[in-house]
């Protein structure tokens, strides 16, 4: 009986893990179509009021969720990385990210926060994880296939780095900002639900971007807002912020920091593919081998149980 018990204890245990890693693909549809909707958005709202509107939005859409759950919350023991990933998640980098796409290319900005996952992975120690060589070489997979995606396959572009203006300064920054953000979570979803979190991370962030957003006037913005900017805005809200933002945090919690920034090399393949399916933009061989590293990576990463090994 006890061998039964422990059995089927251990299949759960990998059948919540195979359901993280599944819910982790289909949220990189969510993030790749926050480009395409980022787009319609900011036909009508300026960067920073895109951001604003749509951490309101996620704030406004996520705390009903979050409220069962704050009578037996107990956010002392983890405020101190919560207080964290508010202010890297929320406020940094937002804003270092639009003010690198206003200083530089969006492919040197691209390129440049692609080195996260990596950032991520060479801190991963501090809090408790351990990264074998076998995750190292998925991880430099993943990269080489998402760097061949966003530089169209073109290698010249990789070397453009070679002097970094302060656009790509702050890019950097922005990486930076979101491995600390990956790394508090670690502690954080031991102790509190997603939903809490999420609602503070994006009812704070959202008060204070639109504090920053003010000279842009994004009521204003709002209220003249076509019905495209509309739609691309709510679809940032409820798509890459509030589902997607979950399924993170979900699967930080049950895989580990480790196992989860790897998918984020999906994102750009994604991107690409949706792009020439509903954008009418063309599907070109880079794009086709980068997917193939990124997933190769991914695959590598995983044992025979599901879980990275």
């Amino acid at each position: 009986m006890a061998a039964g018990v422990t059995t089927l204890s251990e299949r759960s245990r990998i059948r919540t893990r195979e359901l993280a890693y599944l819910g982790l693909l289909v949220a990189t549809l969510g993030w790749g179509g926050a480009f395409i909707a980022g787009k319609m958005a900011l036909r009508d709202f300026s960067a920073l009021s895109t951001s604003a509107w749509r951490f309101a939005a996620a704030a406004a859409i996520v705390a009903p969720f979050a409220a069962p759950h704050f009578r037996a919350a107990s956010l002392a023991p983890v405020a101190g990385s919560l207080a964290l990933m508010v202010v890297c998640g929320g406020v940094l980098y937002p804003w270092l990210f639009m003010a690198s796409l206003e200083r530089t290319s969006a492919t040197n900005t691209s390129l440049i926060i692609s080195v996260m996952p990596v950032l991520t992975y060479a801190l991963c120690p501090f809090v408790g994880e351990s990264i074998s060589r076998r995750r190292w070489v998925a991880m430099f997979l993943a990269m080489v296939g998402a760097v061949v995606v966003i530089t169209r396959g073109d290698p010249a572009r990789v070397l453009a780095l070679g002097s970094l203006n302060l656009g790509d300064l702050l890019a950097l920054g922005a990486a930076a900002v979101w491995s600390v953000f990956n790394l508090a979570s670690r502690r954080t979803v031991a102790g509190l639900p997603p939903p809490i979190i999420n609602t503070f991370i994006y009812g704070i962030g959202g008060a204070v971007l639109f504090a920053m957003a003010l000279p842009d006037e994004p009521v204003g913005q709002l209220t003249s807002a076509s019905p495209a900017g509309l739609a691309g805005l709510l679809f940032l809200a409820i798509g890459p912020s509030v589902l997607c933002g979950h399924v993170y945090l979900h699967a930080m919690r049950v895989l580990g920091v480790s196992r989860t920034v790897p998918f984020v090399y999906c994102v750009p393949f994604v991107t690409a593919t949706m792009a020439a399916l509903l954008l009418g933009e063309e599907l070109n061989y880079y794009q086709a081998a980068g997917g193939a590293f990124i997933f190769s990576g991914l695959l590598l990463a995983l044992d025979r149980r599901g879980a990275a090994g």
